[in-house]
Formats: structure tokens, C-alpha cells, sequence
């Protein structure tokens, strides 16, 4: 069962980080999102999009139970995984849209989604730590993939085929 709400809390990010507020550029160049606009203005964007949402029940609600993600900090610049968690917004586009997703659907599903970033060498060895003692602190675990450890541990059983769940 737990594993089937980690993957809903999996699925539920991935479908809230394809939605997009529109943009538009205003006299001066700089684009603003078009939530400043007037209601009619909005309401006409809002009758083209197609808002993409799970298939959970409405009013659906983890009861504020806590996700945690086990991540990647890599020590070359652009392979860190940044678009897990975002404690603030802070002005970039890829931490504010992570904080903005984060926030709906903890909002959405009460729940929260908490990142634990880790050095790439701890990651690795950290997961057949956890899956061996049985230890429930850690919900998804998202590991390099061209590393040769996973491989290994993906033989080794440390990893669930997401279609089973």
C-alpha cells in the first residue's frame, strides 16, 4: 500500500511539473505571467488548456503524511537534480516552478514532499542499506542512471518495476 501512494505522490508530481503558466511579454520586453491579466483575459486562455489531473478521487488526501525523495547532489555543475524540491521561491525558473509545483499538490493532496540530497557515492550506497533493513524513512529513491552501481542493484532486486505497483 505504501508503495502504491509513493508512486500516486510520484505520478501526482510529474503531471503538476507539465502544467505551465502562460507568459507574455509586456512593452518593455520582460515577460509576466498572464494571472495579472484581467478575468476575461484569463478565462480565455483558461478555455483552450487542458488541465492534466490524476486519477485519484476528488478530494482525495494523503492525511498530511510525509514523501521523502532521496536524491543526487553531483559535484559537476548541471548534473545535480534540481527539480525535486525547492524550499522557497528565490527568483530562478527552475526552483520557483519546482516550489510552485511542490506547493499545489501538497496544497491539493495534504501531504509534503521533503528532498533529501545527498552526495551522488552516498546515494548509491545508501539505497541497498535502506531496502535491506527495511527502512520506510525514504518513499523514492532517484539514482544516477549511468552509474554501474545501479546496474547491480537493479539485479539485485533493490528496485520496483513501476507498472507492478
Amino acid at each position: 500500500m505504501k508503495r502504491k501512494l509513493a508512486f500516486c505522490l510520484a505520478l501526482l508530481m510529474l503531471l503538476a511539473s507539465c502544467s505551465e503558466t502562460p507568459v507574455e511579454e509586456n512593452d518593455d520586453g520582460a515577460k509576466t505571467p498572464q494571472e495579472n491579466q484581467t478575468p476575461q483575459a484569463q478565462e480565455s486562455v483558461e478555455e483552450t488548456e487542458e488541465e492534466l489531473k490524476p486519477d485519484l478521487p476528488e478530494g482525495y488526501s494523503f492525511g498530511g503524511r510525509e514523501f521523502t525523495i532521496l536524491h543526487n547532489e553531483y559535484p559537476v555543475v548541471g548534473w545535480t537534480q534540481y527539480d525535486i524540491d525547492a524550499e522557497e521561491m528565490n527568483g530562478t525558473t527552475i526552483n520557483d516552478a519546482v516550489y510552485i509545483r511542490n506547493s499545489r499538490v501538497e496544497a491539493d493532496y495534504d501531504c509534503v514532499i521533503v528532498g533529501d540530497k545527498v552526495n551522488y557515492g552516498t546515494l548509491h550506497s545508501r539505497i541497498p542499506t535502506l531496502v535491506r533493513a527495511d527502512d520506510d524513512s525514504v518513499d523514492i529513491a532517484t539514482p544516477l542512471f549511468w552509474c554501474g552501481n545501479l546496474s547491480n542493484m537493479t539485479l539485485e532486486g533493490f528496485f520496483l518495476d513501476m507498472n507492478t505497483i
